[in-house]
């Protein structure tokens, strides 16, 4: 999974992300230009001093793709079975068929250019 730079990361405070022997705890994110905000779930699963951030919405998501790849028995092609599950989730219907819409009048527009 790739990240544009400047993003805002939200996690839990899992070794690989988060230096956990320091205290308080310090991101190992930020030293490549990400902020990260995390919270530590020893203590509590939502921070106490900012809402927004916990891993709750990640961890459903997660839980129901998962569970979408057994029912559809997916074995190969998981980046596509992901992008397919996060764009019928994420996007209601009229958001879906306008980007869907869009796309096309692109592709098609730089292929007119392209044989003009």
């Amino acid at each position: 999974m790739f990240f544009c730079l400047d993003s805002t990361i939200y996690s839990d405070c899992y070794g690989a992300y988060v230096n956990n022997k320091t205290f308080p705890r310090q991101s190992k994110l930020i030293e490549y230009g990400y902020n990260h905000q995390f919270v530590c779930h020893k203590q509590e699963f939502v921070s106490g001093i900012f809402k927004h951030i916990h891993s709750n919405t990640v961890e459903r998501f997660w839980r129901e793709l998962k569970k979408d790849m057994k029912i559809k028995y997916t074995r190969h092609k998981y980046l596509l079975h992901i992008a397919r599950f996060t764009f019928l989730r994420s996007l209601d219907r009229e958001k879906q068929l306008k980007f869907i819409s869009d796309q096309l009048h692109n592709y098609y527009d730089e292929i007119s250019y392209v044989t003009k």
